[in-house]
């Protein structure tokens, strides 16, 4: 389920890196304002304030699994940016109602694509496998052909279900991304003597749901914590509705920015 993905220093350089990668055809459908805003940052005109649509935004902080729940600093900073950026009363959800069955077919999915890539690796008495690798390829051998079926048949029902319940009357969904805010390296090192399990499912505790669904997002810093780190968020969109996510993210960046600009752009 990893998705290739565009890291950009901002939000602009990404839209311009994910237009380019399209045809002609595709960008007029996917973001048709796309030469028009390209022609007026060109000669400096463009004005995020004038070109800001108006945006509805749902959040969802806490995670059915208590141990991802977003601690304070995150979930603030999440609540704020939505405060600042939704044209309409902000709609919050306590948790995301579908997520353990959503994580359980993706990890299915997950484990029997590893298996199928590494069959000959697994079957192989060499190393060729790190631990983790293996890890995740071996379960999927065990995995019945018709899980791994099913979770892929299910897909479109439960993304129908999915968009009906938090898009229905909502532009955007703001989640956390690295909910317990962004470890020590130590903590997520599997060799390590510091290691810790629940820091380590933390990194994508709140990603791999996304992936499986097949939804566009795109996740920026929007301030820093108490030791100075950042806290990052993700942005969840509809099917083809990447430009909203980009002019979204490129509004905050500009807003948000302000007087540590620097520091922003150093990501």
């Amino acid at each position: 389920l990893d998705t290739a993905g565009i890291i950009t220093r901002s939000a602009l350089d990404a839209s311009v890196l994910f237009a380019l990668a399209m045809t002609p055809e595709q960008q007029v459908a996917v973001m048709p304002e796309f030469n028009d805003a390209a022609n007026r940052l060109a000669d400096g005109s463009y004005n995020y304030q004038t070109a800001k649509k108006p945006v509805r935004i749902t959040t969802v902080t806490n995670h059915p699994n208590q141990r991802f729940n977003a601690i304070p600093s995150v979930r603030d900073a999440i609540l704020s940016v939505a405060e600042q950026f939704s044209d309409a009363a902000v709609e919050h959800h306590t948790t995301l109602d579908d997520l353990p069955e959503i994580v359980k077919k993706a990890n299915t999915i997950l484990h029997v694509e590893a298996s199928a890539t590494h069959t000959q690796r697994l079957r192989s008495s060499s190393s060729e496998l790190s631990a983790i690798t293996r890890a995740v390829a071996l379960p999927g051998a065990a995995i019945p052909s018709s899980w791994y079926v099913s979770a892929l048949q299910q897909r479109n029902t439960i993304l129908t279900r999915f968009l009906d319940r938090y898009f229905s009357s909502n532009d955007i969904l703001l989640t956390p991304v690295l909910p317990l805010g962004i470890p020590n390296w130590e903590s997520v090192l599997t060799t390590s003597p510091r290691f810790e399990s629940t820091a380590l499912l933390a990194l994508f505790s709140w990603t791999s749901f996304v992936n499986y669904l097949g939804l566009p997002a795109v996740v920026f810093p929007i301030g820093l914590d108490a030791n100075g780190l950042p806290i990052s968020i993700q942005a969840i969109a509809r099917p083809y509705n990447e430009s909203t996510l980009l002019a979204f993210a490129h509004q905050a960046e500009c807003k948000l920015s302000g007087t540590s600009q620097a520091t922003f752009r150093s990501f």
